[in-house]
């Protein structure tokens, strides 16, 4: 459902749990590259076109040009040309936990930087950098102390005067938002983002916002929607941006960090969905990666319902594979992380490598107290490579990447504790059935689940999704494809890797079932399903196992009309069985078959005889051939006077020994090849050979 299927689920969500619908929601609008909006941007920052840096003091920013576990603070005397040198800069470092802090003091140097470096031990915790200006004290924002690069952050003097600047004082800096937290801090793996709430996504590339458009109530997407996108740059100018939803319902808004000038400036997303107005909280771009907010309408969710479902806890999105300069070419720095943002120590980190022509190799290293491991890996260009980690028994796995010879490769794994109980996770699903050819129907699995709680679901290597009974042509979807493996010939798929908690994970297959103008289905829930529906096209239908009569969907030109039936929630392991009639039976097509199968049986006898008489010419030729060289030797023998003729007289070649055998053996050979010719039709031309054998006969007197 990430890629192409998600309107479906959308629909099928009606039934499901207020979590559900959200996550759903979320889901697909991480699902889809979406168009570029229109950019209308608001007046210019400043009469000289240079941003004014005390908007920016204070802003943290992570920069994968720094090292992890190394701080960048640049002091500027009020503007970029006026660096602070030789100013003491004290960095305040919290770990994660809270229990460990720290105090480091560094002095500014070429263009008014100070850096500290070895900050591991922090990792997961925060930081505030501090400096006095002439009696001025310019603290920044709580800087996270983050494992997947180092960052990056200004202090400038006069920063306290203008508006929209840091606020300063005591405990001022600890009530603000940690770089990546908060509005920032993103919907990623384990979050369910409500409607309205902006969060940040590694799929979208820095500074780009995407705006998901929604009728929950109806589950579908609102295509060709307005959305403006309001925002206010931190010294008080607006910028506005306008686009119109897709197909699928979402806008896309490029730029909104194409400068310094808009670092930090608050956003507002904002659209009519059925004359209503709709818009989201403020927000700020996360500084590394793109942003995703949902706009909805309809389907109301009970708060006190919501409350009583279990909600999943918000996590920070982990870094993808990223080529960065700060590791050298041929190093994959892995950094493990548990539920709680925490390191983890002390594990094996694995990096596979799998070439086009099969050739595979493995390398492990153990992770270090910060949760780094840092695997030497040979560079291939013909090799994909992915990270893994066994913990609690179960493998979780990155996506697949490549190696650069300029740069190395970052990532983050994320582990949890696991589970097997099967009451952790529940799940919705929907048939699919679509005639085939050949009298089969195909049957698509369309299968989302939803583990809640704390930990991983992992059932073991064992566990499996199976199709209905009698399925061939077994294939995982591809939107599935990450999660589930499948062996080319087996009839059913296993996970991959665990389900993380609170993230929408789809677990699809599809494979095609044998039918008379009637088709079967046994099917057993692999889970607890909230809902079970069956869709297909109107001219079909659902003979055994509907609740009800099926509701049809809205005319939509986008994809065909079908019949939907709910089946209700089933339980784990309920045995489902359905009847599908209406099924056309191909019998034409079977006719055609034949016909064609006998008429290529004509056409090969005909090929053989066709071969057979070409056989037959070509021992004919051959015959004939020979018939003439022995004629020809015959009169040969004859001219040397092995034969008398009445009246004529011959010279002393008549006496030559052995000429008189010779046209014997020449005799014989003739006699054999006109009895040859004749078996293969060639004629036998009587009157030579009766000629040969008088002449023999008058020879041999």
């Amino acid at each position: 459902m990430r890629r192409g299927g998600w309107t479906r689920w959308a629909r099928a969500s009606r039934r499901a749990s207020g979590c559900f619908v959200i996550a759903c929601a979320s889901l697909l609008l991480l699902g889809v590259p979406a168009t570029a909006g229109e950019a209308l941007a608001g007046p210019p920052p400043m009469a000289g076109g240079r941003p004014d840096p005390r908007m920016m003091s204070g802003i943290p920013r992570l920069d994968p040009q720094v090292a992890p576990g190394s701080l960048t603070v640049r002091c500027l005397l009020g503007s970029f040309d006026k660096p602070a040198v030789g100013v003491t800069v004290t960095l305040a470092l919290t770990s994660a936990d809270g229990s460990k802090t720290e105090q480091r003091t560094a002095v500014s140097v070429e263009q008014g930087r100070a850096t500290f470096d070895n900050l591991e031990a922090f990792f997961g915790g925060a930081a505030i950098a501090s400096v006095e200006f002439s009696g001025e004290q310019v603290r920044s924002r709580p800087i996270s102390v983050d494992a997947r690069a180092g960052s990056r952050v200004m202090l400038v003097q006069g920063a306290t005067q203008v508006a929209g600047g840091v606020p300063q004082g005591p405990g001022a800096g600890a009530a603000a938002p940690a770089a990546g937290a908060g509005a920032h801090g993103g919907a990623g793996a384990g979050n369910v983002p409500m409607p309205g709430e902006a969060f940040a996504s590694a799929r979208f590339e820095r500074g780009t916002l995407v705006v998901g458009t929604l009728d929950l109530s109806a589950g579908k997407p609102m295509p060709n929607v307005e959305v403006v996108v309001r925002g206010i740059k931190p010294d008080g100018q607006p910028v506005v941006m306008r686009a119109r939803s897709d197909a699928e319902g979402r806008a896309r808004f490029s730029g909104l960090l194409a400068d310094e000038t808009l670092t930090g400036a608050k956003w507002v997303a904002e659209a009519a969905l059925k004359g209503e107005p709709t818009k989201s909280t403020s927000f700020t771009m996360h500084p590394e990666q793109g942003m995703a907010v949902i706009l909805a309408v309809g389907g109301r969710v009970d708060p006190a319902a919501a409350s009583s479902q279990p909600q999943a806890k918000r996590r920070r999105p982990v870094m993808p594979p990223s080529r960065v300069p700060s590791e050298p070419p041929g190093t994959v720095r892995v950094t493990v992380i548990d539920a709680d943002d925490k390191p983890v120590a002390d594990v094996p980190v694995r990096v596979y490598r799998e070439s086009v022509t099969g050739a595979k190799g493995i390398v492990e290293v153990d992770s270090l107290q910060s949760g780094v491991a840092r695997v030497e890996v040979d560079i291939s260009d013909d090799s994909l490579y992915h990270a893994e980690v066994k913990f609690n028994g179960a493998p979780f796995k990155s996506s697949f990447f490549r190696m650069d010879e300029r740069t190395g490769v970052a990532l983050e794994l994320r582990v949890f504790e696991t589970t097997s109980d099967p009451s952790q996770i529940q799940g919705e699903a929907q048939l699919v059935f679509e005639t085939r050819e050949k009298n089969l129907v195909q049957v698509v699995q369309f299968l989302n689940v939803f583990v809640t709680g704390d930990k991983a679901y992992w059932p073991g290597d064992g566990f499996k999704i199976k199709g209905a009974e009698g399925a061939k042509g077994f294939v995982v979807m591809n939107r599935s494809s990450e999660v589930l493996d499948h062996d080319d010939e087996a009839p059913y798929a296993t996970l991959d890797e665990p389900i993380p908690p609170g993230e929408l994970v789809e677990l699809s297959v599809a494979y095609l079932l044998e039918h008379d103008g009637a088709a079967a289905l046994e099917w057993e829930a692999p889970f607890k399903l909230v809902g079970l529906t069956v869709a297909m096209q109107p001219e079909l239908e659902l003979t055994r196992g509907a609740q009800g009569p099926p509701t049809t969907t809205a005319e939509d030109p986008r994809r065909p009309v079908a019949e939907i039936y709910k089946l209700g929630p089933q339980t784990a392991g309920a045995r489902v069985e359905l009847e599908v009639s209406g099924l056309a039976t191909n019998e034409l097509a079977a006719t055609l078959r034949l016909i064609g199968l006998l008429a290529a049986l004509f056409i090969g006898l005909g090929v053989l005889v066709l071969a057979l008489l070409g056989n037959r010419r070509t021992a004919r030729a051959r015959l004939t051939q020979r018939r003439d060289a022995l004629i020809q030797a015959l009169e040969a023998v004859e001219a040397e006077g092995a034969v008398e003729v009445p009246g004529v007289e011959r010279g002393g070649a008549a006496q030559r020994p052995g000429a008189k055998l010779r046209r014997r053996l020449i005799i014989a050979a003739l006699d054999q090849v006109y009895r040859d010719l004749d078996e293969v039709g060639g004629g036998l031309v009587r009157d030579e050979l009766a000629r040969a054998k008088t002449s023999g006969a008058r020879a041999g007197s």
